[in-house]
């Protein structure tokens, strides 16, 4: 009594090989890209005994170079597409404007905890730190050119939000520029003399997107479409229907990932110089800003979830698993932003409506981890090289952080150039940061992980603050469903979230 037959113990075994086969399957990608990841690191410790040219290393890097290409080569579209189909389903842009201004609060709140964590790190393990002895300026000076700070950040922003031709949004950005030209120089420089110079300042355009200009056209434009719905009916049809078309392309793409990631990371091991003695000067640096982050991570962004949207945080994070690995992987939050998208949309049922109005804008303006490593980096230099902070400094320090990290460009290493900027907000010697350049292709990759979570998480989190706004929506387009472009299947989509089958 009680013992099954031989025929119910092969039933039981053949349903949970069903259900692991079938669970491999439907996480095929993600196992991928982490095995792609533990291969590369494995040989790249084989191969780094090996003394590879650093042409070798170029090929090795090629497919890597071919993935970010396939994925960057979608952002355009995916964010204006996404963001207009995103606005086109609330009903007249009122529900947007909410989402907008929860989702800018969301992110400047996030961005804000991550800086003062990252501050209060930093003067905790000062006890660990071991002050630098007689740093020079031999081999550093390739940093003394970078200049500016926190308020030409701002002005820069401001000034792409607003581009002066629509046309060249999507092939390039302003930056401001700086110069420094010598007014009058004195007679005896050499015997203590100064030189009288002043820093010009001049705009240039930079090749490369202006994602924060295209998305402020794309909301617009949509909310011009939506006040004239009844004779744009056709456009806003067509404008959805592609944004499903370039949601399949990234769905056939993101295959890619883990070749190519293998190959980016594996590449980078190559590259680095002597690892033991890079691990002895910056360690403490490595650990601090790895544990900071890593406590935003499960303190602050699961803390606001679990708060807000009352559901386990390690279902939605397993959902978004694929593209934090991608993330880490390219360290381009722009580059995982089709891979953001299918997992949010496909995987953790974010609706639509939410995710592709407000996961573009956390691309440009939500870096947590960018806000943190600023904060951390520049005081952690100060402590090694003896550099005085009065209280001031330290306030300064962290909003500064905050101001630089908001639009910076989300490309690999470009955290350098906004730590430039904190530096020079106190007078910290900037040809300094070569200190901490060593690590920073490492650490640019966790930081872009946390980052590509932060706005996940957002997404969530003000899908679930904004529900009568949705729910308002959902009800408009029944009420339209005979005239609309929305039919009974896209509504349905609407009210679950998420894409329907169909649509991929």
């Amino acid at each position: 009594m009680g013992r099954s037959t031989p025929d119910e113990d092969s039933s039981d075994s053949s349903s949970r090989t069903s259900r692991v086969l079938e669970h491999v399957r439907r996480e095929l990608l993600l196992y991928s890209t982490v095995t792609g990841i533990l291969l590369a690191c494995v040989a790249g410790c084989v191969l780094r005994q090996f003394s590879l040219s650093s042409y070798a290393i170029y090929v090795i890097k090629f497919p890597g170079e071919l993935m970010f290409r396939l994925l960057t080569m979608l952002i355009i579209p995916l964010v204006v597409l996404t963001i207009m189909s995103g606005v086109c389903t609330l009903q007249s842009g009122v529900g947007s404007g909410k989402i907008g201004v929860v989702a800018l609060c969301y992110y400047i709140g996030t961005t804000i905890c991550a800086a003062v964590l990252g501050l209060t790190l930093v003067l905790l393990a000062k006890p660990l730190t071991t002050p630098l002895a007689n740093q020079g300026s031999s081999g550093q000076d390739q940093w003394a050119r970078f200049q500016g700070n926190a308020l030409d950040a701002i002005m820069d922003l401001l000034r792409n939000a607003v581009p002066s031709n629509v046309f060249l949004a999507p092939l390039e950005r302003v930056t401001t520029q700086y110069e420094t030209v010598v007014l009058q120089k004195a007679e005896n420089v050499s015997n203590g003399g100064s030189v009288d110079s002043e820093v010009m300042r001049s705009l240039i355009s930079v090749p490369g997107p202006n994602l924060i200009g295209l998305i402020v056209i794309s909301v617009l434009f949509a909310m011009a479409l939506n006040k004239l719905r009844g004779e744009c009916e056709r456009m806003i049809e067509m404008i959805q229907t592609l944004s499903r078309v370039v949601l399949l392309l990234v769905s056939w793409f993101m295959w890619t990932t883990p070749v190519g990631i293998f190959c980016l990371v594996l590449g980078n091991l190559l590259e680095a110089g002597d690892v033991s003695s890079m691990v002895r000067t910056v360690g403490v640096f490595c650990g601090i800003v790895v544990t900071g982050l890593f406590m935003h991570l499960s303190v602050t962004l699961t803390g606001l979830y679990v708060l807000v949207v009352r559901e386990n945080p390690l279902s939605f994070l397993r959902a978004i698993a694929p593209a934090m690995v991608t993330a880490f992987g390219t360290s381009s939050s722009s580059a995982t932003l089709p891979v953001t998208f299918h997992c949010l949309e496909e995987r953790a049922g974010v609706n639509p409506a939410v995710s592709r109005l407000v996961l573009p804008l956390g691309t440009v303006i939500n870096m947590d981890g960018g806000a943190l490593y600023e904060a951390l980096a520049a005081i952690y230099v100060a402590h090694i090289l003896q550099f005085p902070l009065a209280l001031s400094d330290y306030l300064t320090i962290v909003i500064a952080s905050i101001a630089s990290s908001i639009g910076a460009p989300s490309i690999p290493a470009a955290g350098m150039v906004t730590t430039i900027l904190v530096f020079t907000s106190v007078g910290l010697p900037v040809e300094h940061i070569a200190i901490i350049y060593s690590v920073d292709w490492l650490l640019d990759r966790f930081r872009t992980m946390v980052n590509v979570c932060g706005d996940s998480f957002g997404c969530a989190v003000i899908q679930s603050l904004c529900r009568k706004e949705l729910a308002e929506a959902a009800g408009y387009h029944q009420a339209n469903e005979g005239n609309s472009s929305y039919n009974l299947k896209d509504n349905e989509m609407f009210l679950n979230g998420g894409i329907s089958q169909s649509s991929i």
